[in-house]
């Protein structure tokens, strides 16, 4: 009976961690911050704190050495490329490239039909030293910010907060940009979708061993 207790609060607690939401906040103003955070816990992505210079150990490689290794790499991953299309065809090459666009896509669209925008703000003050210039760069910035938002965010499902204001200030002589976000996703989507994109990149990449990227093209949707 205690087993069976123990076994049920971890399946809970790994429940409850599934459950909490993985939370990403952006912010522009005259600098970008980036933070995530999970549970109580905040890292701070963007701008990260400078590394403490470490004593460099001498290398026995040469700079001439350590290039030769580089160029060797790379000549190895054209020959596997140039084999590839060799053995497929071009056809063949496409295929892949499409079944792996595919996968992308199917992960991307797992990621965003679960997160959750708690605020967008865009705030853009467009000016310049020149009134006929400013007016110019006005009609610029809303013919593509305005579209462009509406379609990052068409691709989200709920959306809590958001604003967007495209401003002309004649007034003023430099542009000025301001941003804020706060999103959020439950850590068990964002898992189960790459679990998923993972595994059918593995299928793909078994395929392609196979000399199979048509006849299993179902089988890794």
């Amino acid at each position: 009976m205690t087993a069976l207790i123990v076994i049920l609060c971890i399946v809970v607690f790994f429940a409850f961690l599934l459950f909490m939401p993985i939370k990403l906040k952006a912010k522009y103003a005259d600098d970008f911050v980036l933070k995530i955070g999970y549970l109580f816990l905040w890292f701070t992505l963007v701008p990260q704190k400078p590394k403490k210079k470490k004593a460099h150990k001498k290398s026995d490689k040469g700079p001439a050495e350590k290039k030769d290794k580089k160029e060797k790499k790379e000549n190895e991953n054209i020959s596997q490329l140039k084999d590839i299309i060799k053995d497929k065809g071009i056809g063949g090459v496409i295929e892949i490239l499409r079944q792996a666009i595919n996968i992308m896509k199917g992960f991307l669209g797992g990621v965003t039909n679960h997160i959750i925008i708690n605020r967008f703000n865009l705030s853009v003050i467009v000016a310049t030293n020149d009134a006929a210039d400013t007016a110019v760069n006005y009609g610029y910035a809303c013919a593509g910010i305005y579209p462009l938002t509406s379609f990052i965010l068409s691709a989200v499902k709920k959306i809590k907060t958001q604003s967007i204001n495209v401003m002309p200030d004649f007034n003023k002589k430099e542009c000025e940009i301001t941003g804020d976000v706060y999103a959020k996703i439950k850590l068990f989507f964002l898992v189960g979708s790459l679990l998923k994109a993972g595994f059918r990149t593995l299928r793909l990449m078994i395929n392609i061993k196979k000399g199979d990227t048509v006849a299993q093209e179902h089988a890794v949707k």
